[in-house]
Order: C-alpha cells, then sequence, then structure tokens
C-alpha cells in the first residue's frame, strides 16, 4: 500500500539479477520511469448481465483494440460487472457459455463429438470516455439448440 499522487513522477528500477529465467539467465537493469494521470483521465465501464433461464456460468471478457481479452469475469447469475477506471477508448463485449464451467473457452473435439463452448459478441462498441460513466445492459443469449450433437446418433 502506498499512496500514489498524480502528476508525480515514479521510477521503477528492477536491478541486475533480479529475475533468471528457466536456463539461468539474468536480467540486465531495468528502468521505467511514469506518472499517474488523474482520475478524471478516466471513464467507468458497468454491465448489466441478464442471464436469463442460463444455469451454467458465462465467462464475461471486456476487448480492447483487435479483439485483446483486457479483463476477465466470471458470472453464475444475472449481476451488475464493474470494469473500472479505464482509459478513454473504445471496447467490445464477449460472453462465453462456459458449459464445464472451467473458467476458459474450450474448443471441439471431433473424435469426442463435442462442439466448443458457445459465445456470444455484443453487437454494439462502447464508447468509455475520460470523467464519465458508461453503464449498460445485456441480455446474453444463445441459439436454440445451446450445444449440438456432432457425428453418428445412437
Amino acid at each position: 500500500d502506498y499512496a500514489w499522487k498524480t502528476a508525480e513522477d515514479y521510477e521503477l528500477i528492477f536491478p541486475q539479477g533480479t529475475f533468471t529465467d528457466i536456463y539461468g539467465v539474468t536480467n540486465d537493469t531495468v528502468r521505467s520511469k511514469f506518472q499517474l494521470k488523474s482520475k478524471e483521465e478516466y471513464g467507468q465501464f458497468k454491465m448489466n448481465i441478464d442471464m436469463g433461464s442460463f444455469t451454467h456460468p458465462f465467462i464475461i471478457q471486456l476487448l480492447g483494440e483487435k479483439d485483446v481479452v483486457l479483463q476477465q469475469h466470471i458470472v453464475t447469475k444475472s449481476t451488475k460487472v464493474d470494469f473500472g477506471f479505464l482509459i478513454p477508448g473504445k471496447y467490445g463485449m464477449k460472453a462465453i457459455y462456459d458449459q464445464n464451467a472451467n473458467g476458459r473457452w474450450d474448443t471441439g473435439s471431433y473424435l469426442g463429438h463435442r462442439q466448443p463452448e458457445r459465445i456470444d459478441i455484443h453487437p454494439k462498441v462502447f464508447e468509455v470516455r475520460g470523467n464519465w460513466d458508461l453503464e449498460e445492459e445485456w441480455k446474453v443469449s444463445l441459439s436454440k439448440e445451446v450445444l449440438p450433437t456432432v457425428g453418428p446418433k445412437d
């Protein structure tokens, strides 16, 4: 815990030999200077998730540019997800129907006759602005046949 202050100059230093990789190689000295932005320079984003009648958890992902996952939350019931303070910009949303509740998206298996876990991508791009609060609603949905069976029928 530290009483960080905005507009102050900070420097993070990792001296030589602080980190060692699996091959025994150590780092050179690394210095990184930074300043904290004021709270007003960030925006807040909250999403009210309506899971409807789904009983399996959903993995809710906040996406940045090029669909990079910035945050991930697992929800098991309809709830409000708070993404906190974000740098102003455009963000997307993805929901993964986590059928086996392992906290990650699973691919399908042709040999195991299993489809990949289904996803729902929010059609809207959300613009977060500095010193603004953005709150949206999302009723996650999937096709009628949520997890179809592949392969021969018994």
